[in-house]
């Protein structure tokens, strides 16, 4: 499925904490999905994590960001992660330069710009899954 398609069905799902499919995801839920149905790429689930929980999520981002390539600002395209910290470690999917498509609390799943006042200083690092690095 190309991305653009993926995320005109993502667009509203519910942020679900745990959740992993278009009943309800988290940040981490919509990730997987999103590798899964556009990539053909299956990543770990992390579903025994909450992106609630700050000690989990710090784990998640500690132990698997060995798995992607940093990518420098402003080199990002579609499928690329940015990640940030918010009182947690939150996560979102570059749709296309300067847009991301995450699941939020509260807000269910958009699209916003990372670069916005709100999520530019957040930003954590950006990274590239190897599979997509070529």
């Amino acid at each position: 499925m190309k991305l653009i398609d993926f995320i005109k069905l993502a667009i509203g799902v519910p942020f679900l904490d745990h959740g992993r499919d278009f009943q309800g995801w988290d940040c981490w839920g919509l990730v997987v999905q999103t590798y899964q149905e556009c990539f053909g790429i299956v990543i770990e689930d992390f579903s025994g994590l909450t992106g609630l929980n700050s000690t989990e999520s710090e784990k998640l981002y500690e132990n698997y960001r060995n798995s992607w390539i940093e990518i420098e600002s402003g080199k990002e395209m579609p499928g690329d992660l940015i990640i940030m910290r918010t009182r947690v470690i939150h996560v979102g999917v570059v749709v296309k330069k300067n847009m991301m498509v995450h699941a939020q609390n509260d807000y269910g799943t958009l699209v916003e710009s990372y670069t916005a006042a709100i999520w530019k200083s957040r930003i954590i690092g950006i990274y590239r899954h190897v599979k997509l690095a070529g």
